[in-house]
């Protein structure tokens, strides 16, 4: 259980029935975190205690965020006194192109099987550069699809993530920006 996220329990916890969605949602893992945020105020503070807590721990960690979020949270680790250039330098620490990510996961030519497949492989390859065994990933991506109206596509992200959190030693902090989903 994470010091960071001491609550980790409630995600196991069954919502009451009357609070239940019609919707067919993904079930959350214990090992799958999210917060809410709105700009300009990014949450880097908490987000780099998530990320520093498992680097600190000989655990890999990737973020795929926006390029200024990647630039603040590499500027906060720095300063946190983590050796961020040798943990990029032997890929325990990693900022992944966003854009790049969101590309691949929003080609409808793609199958949701070799999407998958990709974030598998991904995770695998993590964990080969941590020396605990243990990954962490940051991501912004379920937030940018939902600002450009692509909800089937973050609910297969969710639940492809879901999966693989149930399967491999890993952990997931997804950071929303608010707006996308209040104007929902």
């Amino acid at each position: 259980r994470s010091t960071l996220f001491p609550y980790t329990t409630l995600f196991r916890s069954p919502m009451p029935e009357e609070f239940q969605s019609n919707v067919d949602l993904p079930t959350i893992s214990a090992h799958h975190f999210v917060s809410f945020y709105q700009q300009p105020h990014y949450p880097v503070e908490t987000v780099c205690d998530y990320l520093a807590e498992g680097l600190n721990h000989g655990e890999a960690a990737v973020a795929v965020v926006i390029p200024e979020h990647a630039e603040s949270i590499t500027r906060q680790l720095r300063a946190r006194g983590l050796q961020i250039d040798d943990m990029k330098a032997d890929g325990r620490f990693a900022c992944a192109d966003v854009t790049e990510a969101l590309t691949y996961l929003l080609d409808a030519k793609v199958s949701s099987r070799e999407k998958h497949a990709l974030s598998t492989r991904w995770v695998e390859d993590t964990l080969k550069r941590a020396p605990a065994k243990r990954c962490r990933f940051l991501g912004e991506l379920v937030s940018l699809m939902v600002a450009r109206g692509r909800l089937e596509s973050a609910f297969e992200l969710e639940n492809s993530w879901n999966r693989l959190l149930s399967a491999f030693p890993a952990m997931l902090y997804c950071v929303y920006e608010q707006t996308p989903f209040q104007q929902l």
